[in-house]
């Protein structure tokens, strides 16, 4: 048993970089990169319940380098709310999450349509789908419910430098001791 999880170790990391780089390998078999907990993100992204229970009712914090930090709240009824770097105010969208053609859930996004990707060009007003596996491989922290209240304006302007919900709860004047965290794939 050991020596085979030994040989498979490998082969599960260059299936998540296939996974990732859109190559159709199956991610839920993929391992995770040093840093990230791969039994949660396999466990919390195999599943399109699995899915929907981890970002429901919660805001969740992505860090991504040509984007940088992020913070969206997803409401149970399927709204979003996004703070996104430089923004003057929240992006307002929908969430959903599906079966890929791969037969893997993916997690889909629908912005405003006045709303466009600085970094992608791409305008909102359509649906965006990319693996769930993926999405959950870039958030850093995850708390309970609307902590920030994006669903009813935008605390401040937000930097795209990699921050912590208690650097930001600070700065919103808001008591961090009262966050609920929530696990993340980041968390080992």
């Amino acid at each position: 048993m050991i020596l085979a999880r030994y040989l498979l170790r490998p082969i599960l990391f260059i299936g998540l970089l296939l996974a990732l780089a859109g190559m159709g390998t199956s991610p839920s078999l993929a391992q995770a990169p040093k840093g990230i907990n791969e039994e949660f993100l396999i466990e919390n992204s195999a599943r399109v319940s699995k899915v929907k229970a981890y970002y429901k009712g919660n805001t969740v914090m992505s860090y991504q380098k040509p984007y940088g930090t992020q913070i969206e709240y997803f409401t149970p009824g399927g709204k979003t709310f996004l703070w996104y770097p430089g923004n003057r105010d929240v992006v307002r969208g929908e969430w959903k999450v599906g079966t890929g053609k791969d037969g893997y859930p993916q997690t889909c996004f629908r912005y405003q349509a006045n709303s466009v990707n600085p970094f992608t060009k791409v305008p909102g007003g359509k649906w965006q789908c990319a693996q769930s596996i993926y999405m959950m491989f870039t958030d850093k922290q995850r708390i309970k419910g609307d902590a920030f209240g994006l669903s009813q304006q935008m605390p401040f302007k937000l930097s795209k430098r990699k921050t912590s919900f208690k650097r930001l709860a600070k700065k919103a004047k808001i008591d961090a001791r009262g966050l609920r965290y929530l696990p993340t794939a980041s968390d080992k």
